[in-house]
């Protein structure tokens, strides 16, 4: 890549792992001609049972790499990063535009029939300050189930997408889904639509 195609000709992409993948398909489809760069912190990952803190640290070193491309925008696709210092991130890199992703409440809240609605999301995300905004300010009239998903992203990093296993894990997960007759569930990880079929 010579210096003019790396300057300013990317989209880059950041998450702990391979669930951005799923933003990285949406991008190509709709962007069919951008030039994207993406990286995987599999290192550190899963960054979900992390102290927002550390996954501050781990994202801002990971995004310092890729600023080094030049990017003309910057995608932290991994909702526990995104709520641990999104505002951090931009503050960091005023010059690159970034956008996050967060667990979708608002569309959700828009979107169900009966009120009753489950955010599957990682424990860090779960407990955090950013996700219970959201809850108040656009869940504040409906039913929210906020539920830590502790293992999905550790089996989705091995390949564990199917099967006997995964299957029995999101029985329990789903249990509070189904008794409460929830007719939306948020899918608060990038990685757990590779779960979607399962």
């Amino acid at each position: 890549m010579t210096k003019m195609e790396k300057s300013h000709s990317t989209i880059a992409i950041f998450d702990s792992g391979v669930g951005g993948l799923s933003i990285y398909a949406e991008l190509k489809k709709l962007l069919p001609r951008e030039k994207i760069v993406y990286l995987a912190d599999q290192k550190n990952c899963p960054y979900g049972e992390k102290a927002q803190d550390e996954v501050r640290l781990l994202t801002l070193k990971s995004l310092t790499f890729l600023t080094s491309f030049k990017p003309k925008l910057i995608v932290v696709a991994c909702n526990t990063a995104t709520v641990a210092g999104i505002d951090f991130y931009r503050k960091k890199f005023p010059q690159i535009p970034i956008v996050g992703v967060v667990p979708v409440v608002k569309t959700a809240a828009e979107m169900t029939k009966n009120g009753r609605i489950a955010i599957l999301s990682t424990p860090s995300t779960s407990k955090s300050k950013y996700q219970k905004e959201l809850i108040e300010k656009h869940g504040n009239t409906k039913m929210i189930w906020n539920i830590a998903c502790p293992n999905l992203v550790s089996h989705i990093e091995r390949g564990i997408v199917s099967g006997k296993k995964i299957e029995e894990e999101l029985i329990q997960i789903l249990k509070p889904v189904i008794n409460n007759r929830c007719d939306t569930i948020v899918l608060g990880c990038t990685h757990y639509p590779f779960l979607k079929k399962t």
